[in-house]
């Protein structure tokens, strides 16, 4: 029951935001679908193709296992969860599928996927520190700078504060708490069973994988005729990327998608009437690929079962 209420309240977060967004302005959505753009979405399944490439080598030398046709497929199909369902309970679907498909216990699979996230989190928040502080010092003086700071201080406060947790650990008399601390160190400590060499080549594939997601924005953003340089992209990219952490969640996380991109846009002087529909496009172009590639790989790993 609570999952369909929590679906349901999803449901109507989502058709009600986008309907607030669009509600003041003048445009046909079919026009997303103009020859153009079908071009856009052709080069966008290229790229996306591409890059899901490159994260299922990481997951190869992170669980030590051949790059394959059934790797790539159970990563579509597991991104395809984890990009429609709320609150990363997508995750779940590596841990069955690498169970299912690989014989992997669940303890090395979860083990395994948080370490990985952890290198995810480090590549994320070194390049969103690193496109914060260029943002902060270009913008001094308006509001898009100051948030740029405030996410600065505000990611090494959380530094801080996990590293003072980690430490005080044996403090806790909280089981639940000793038992999260405990799962994490594991995941961080797996890569005690990697050597520093494949350790260095899952980091720098990490930074490949980051930053081709971030440059199929860029190319998106030039293709619809955007003007936004590559840093700015890096900076509104991962702070919607945190900011997405938190448990508000939509479907697909339509309208809050739409809502943040326009909200930074605007303020680096975007106009909201003509931008927002080509936000929903951008939005749509990298949902539609995911969508495709997971159908596929679903399919594809119940034909070969």
């Amino acid at each position: 029951m609570k999952k369909i209420l929590k679906l349901v309240i999803s449901v109507i977060l989502t058709f009600g935001i986008l309907f607030c967004l669009f509600k003041e302005i003048n445009y046909n959505l079919l026009d997303l679908f103009s020859e153009k753009n079908s071009l856009i979405l052709f080069i966008s399944l290229l790229m996306f193709m591409i890059i899901k490439l490159i994260n299922t080598i990481r997951y190869s030398l992170i669980y030590s296992i051949k790059i394959c046709s059934k790797l790539f497929c159970l990563l579509s199909f597991s991104n395809l969860m984890l990009s429609i369902l709320p609150l990363r309970t997508g995750e779940f679907s590596y841990i069955q599928g690498f169970r299912k498909y690989f014989k992997m216990p669940y303890s090395k699979t979860s083990v395994g996927l948080m370490g990985l996230r952890f290198i995810d989190y480090l590549v994320v928040y070194t390049l969103f520190l690193v496109s914060s502080f260029f943002i902060g010092i270009k913008n001094q003086n308006n509001l898009i700078g100051k948030i740029s700071i405030l996410f600065t201080i505000s990611l090494l406060i959380f530094f801080i504060l996990c590293w003072a947790v980690i430490k005080i650990r044996t403090k806790f008399k909280n089981n639940k708490m000793k038992r999260i601390i405990n799962f994490l160190e594991k995941g961080i400590g797996s890569f005690r069973d990697l050597s520093k060499k494949t350790l260095l080549i899952i980091i720098i594939f990490s930074f490949i994988y980051w930053l081709s997601r971030i440059f199929l924005t860029y190319i998106v953003f030039i293709l619809l005729e955007i003007d936004l340089s590559f840093i700015k992209i890096v900076f509104i990219s991962l702070t919607l990327l945190l900011v997405g952490l938190f448990p508000i969640q939509t479907i697909g996380n339509f309208g809050i998608f739409e809502a943040g991109w326009t909200y930074f846009l605007v303020l680096f002087g975007f106009t909201y009437d003509k931008i927002l529909p080509k936000i929903l496009f951008y939005h749509l172009l990298i949902l539609i690929p995911s969508i495709i590639l997971g159908i596929i790989g679903y399919i594809y790993l119940k034909i070969k079962k």
